[in-house]
């Protein structure tokens, strides 16, 4: 993810000009606990909750200059709309909608074999505690023996068959463009129109996109170090079948659908905080 001095930095630029002035296939419902399976094996609702929180820590810092109260309650409301349950909540509705049970018969039976549970479980555990502990050893590990371009090129293919990049990105805009709204509504000194904050946005996205590829890919060498290549072949393998594809499609439109309600929850939030002013 981007760091801290560097995001500063993105928003420092986005905002200069303003420094001075203030196939059709039948969907069907699925059977019991079929999308809960699929979407807990691929660790949806720890990828949202990791990615809602980098950015709130972001935020948190307060780059845009808002009063510092109102930062702090701002960011309490976007908190609150970006939690784990409600985000969940979202995704597995959307995913539900958009449900095949032909396509996901087949995603049940890879996630259950050997070597895609060797993938999905280093995924998993990642996003615990001890994950993220062992981040710091994996990335000690990478820079003492730097991948092969091989190992990078795998990386990069598994980054481009499940949309990791696009949906990080898109992720991101939607948070960005709503803490914007918010911070227009809130502040005192500066508000602005709703093409000023398009341009913002337009901006920002330009500066993630040119970043977000490589960011992803090294956030996967780490996560993966030490499983071996044949393995994640396999696991690349599945995602460009046309079961591969629906996943691929359904978790990125489920987490844009999860991440575009939390950001109505916050603004519908923050209205109700500017009103009581």
């Amino acid at each position: 993810m981007t760091s801290l001095s560097r995001f500063t930095i993105i928003i420092t630029l986005i905002f200069l000009p303003f420094s001075v002035i203030g196939q059709n296939t039948e969907s069907k419902a699925p059977s019991d606990n079929d999308a809960d399976q699929i979407i807990n094996a691929i660790s949806l609702g720890e990828q949202l909750d990791e990615t809602a929180q980098e950015f709130h820590s972001q935020f948190e810092q307060n780059p845009l200059g808002l009063d510092p109260s109102q930062n702090t309650q701002m960011m309490d409301l976007f908190k609150k709309a970006f939690d784990k349950k409600l985000l969940l909540s979202d995704v597995k509705d959307s995913f539900e909608d958009n449900f095949k049970t032909e396509y996901s018969d087949s995603v049940l039976n890879w996630i259950n074999r050997e070597s895609s549970q060797k993938v999905l479980d280093t995924r998993k555990t990642y996003y615990t505690l001890q994950g993220i502990r062992q981040r710091v050893v994996n990335k000690y590990e990478l820079e003492q023996h730097p991948p092969s371009d091989d190992r990078k090129d795998l990386m990069d293919s598994l980054a481009h068959s499940t949309q990791a990049a696009k949906s990080e990105v898109e992720a991101n805009v939607t948070m960005f463009r709503a803490v914007v709204k918010a911070f227009s509504r809130l502040s005192d000194q500066r508000t602005f129109s709703d093409a000023q904050i398009e341009g913002f946005v337009g901006n920002y996205r330009n500066q993630i996109s040119s970043q977000m590829d490589q960011e992803i890919s090294n956030q996967l060498l780490v996560m993966y170090h030490g499983l071996d290549d044949d393995v994640l072949r396999k696991y690349i393998a599945f995602y460009n079948t046309e079961a591969g594809q629906w996943l691929t499609d359904s978790t990125t439109k489920s987490m844009q659908t999860a991440f575009d309600a939390a950001a109505d929850r916050f603004l519908n939030s923050v209205d109700k905080m500017d009103s009581g002013k």
